[in-house]
């Protein structure tokens, strides 16, 4: 599966959960969470946005089964499950449910996030990504 491309500005995110740690941007100004790294707070405006860990276990929001791909890169994946989990922290994240049947994943469905490291063999980018599982 193709994987995404760190920017200067994603970089601390991307490495952080290369080590194992699942953290999201947070402003120190006004608390808010950021769903994906940016370089300001879209509430206050703020430039010093601070990695900050999280548990990674939330709920299922809403999802869809994805029965052909509209990426080539996720063709080895059909079908798959899209959704948006919310995280128990307060932030929105769209992602994939893996290691579940689809007929099985519906609203408030409990998930852990898994951070998926890339093969040592792949020759595109080792950008982890994070991906959900339910709770049992």
């Amino acid at each position: 599966m193709k994987r995404p491309l760190p920017t200067a500005t994603s970089q601390s995110f991307f490495d952080a959960a290369a080590a194992g740690r699942l953290s999201f941007p947070r402003c120190p100004g006004c608390g808010a969470w950021q769903s994906y790294p940016r370089p300001y707070c879209p509430v206050c405006l703020g430039d010093d946005l601070e990695l900050v860990a999280i548990a990674g276990t939330g709920t299922v929001h809403a999802a869809t089964v994805v029965h052909r791909a509209i990426v080539a890169a996720f063709a080895e994946q059909i079908p798959y499950i899209h959704a948006l989990v919310d995280l128990d922290e307060g932030i929105r994240v769209a992602s994939m449910i893996i290691d579940c049947p689809p007929e099985v994943v519906r609203p408030g469905l409990p998930v852990a996030a898994v951070i998926d490291l890339p093969p040592d063999e792949t020759d595109g980018p080792s950008t982890p990504l994070i991906l959900f599982r339910p709770r049992l």
